[in-house]
């Protein structure tokens, strides 16, 4: 496997029809909420099983848990300020489609879970959909957080809303020359997730990502590792 490269190698240069879409982006504010199916939309949790969307208060203050540990600063620092953990450059378009999350660090939401996606997609306006999927005890849940770019000349800083008015930093600090494998993680490196193209990993690729990690100081034995459990088709 291509070892990802740490924040500060060289990569391509930014390709201008990029650099136009994410031109612009802007922060969003809360939408009205006038239903409940509403509000649990807005919250970003829905539920599958049987086809009902969870709303109620105790997965709402679930979700807020989650998005409070998720937030890295209440930000003063500038949207430039997290560069040296980031990768120099993302390509938004390559980077868009469906991640695998072979580790990460759980939080209440998606502690014990399985077969966790996270899918991105880039929309007109600049903002980007995000899609996270996922089984924990037996049930299918999603989270559906509304993300856009903060560091432009990067494209590896982003903001990530779960849950209004929670806001959080998500830093890309590590993504190989194929866009076949990269890190998320948040200022403070406290959180993180590994994620890759393909549903598995082995055990060696996965070892060598964690060990990089290490050694740039982050606490990997926190990470837990996600079963991607797919039945074949």
């Amino acid at each position: 496997m291509k070892k990802t490269p740490r924040p500060g190698a060289t990569t391509a240069r930014r390709d201008s029809t990029t650099g136009s879409k994410v031109a612009g982006i802007a922060r969003h504010d809360r939408e009205p909420l006038r239903s409940n199916a509403a509000r649990a939309k807005a919250s970003g949790l829905e539920s599958s099983q049987g086809g009902i969307m969870l709303a109620s208060k105790t997965v709402r203050s679930i979700v807020a848990i989650c998005a409070s540990a998720l937030v890295g600063s209440i930000s003063s620092v500038a949207e430039t300020g997290y560069r040296d953990q980031t990768v120099p450059y993302v390509d938004l378009d390559r980077f868009m489609g469906p991640w695998y999350v072979q580790g990460h660090t759980p939080l209440v939401i998606d502690d014990h879970s399985e077969n966790q996606v996270e899918s991105y997609q880039l929309e007109a306006n600049g903002t980007i959909a995000t899609t996270y999927n996922f089984v924990r005890l037996g049930r299918q849940l999603t989270l559906r957080p509304k993300g856009w770019v903060a560091d432009q000349g990067t494209n590896a800083h982003w903001k990530m809303q779960f849950m209004w008015p929670f806001k959080s930093d998500y830093l890309i600090v590590r993504l190989d020359p194929d866009y076949a494998v990269t890190v998320v993680s948040v200022p403070g490196k406290s959180l993180i997730w590994i994620m890759t193209r393909s549903r598995t990993m082995s055990p060696e690729d996965y070892q060598s990502v964690v060990d990089d990690l290490a050694a740039d100081g982050y606490p990997v034995a926190k990470i837990r590792r996600v079963p991607q459990k797919w039945q074949s088709s």
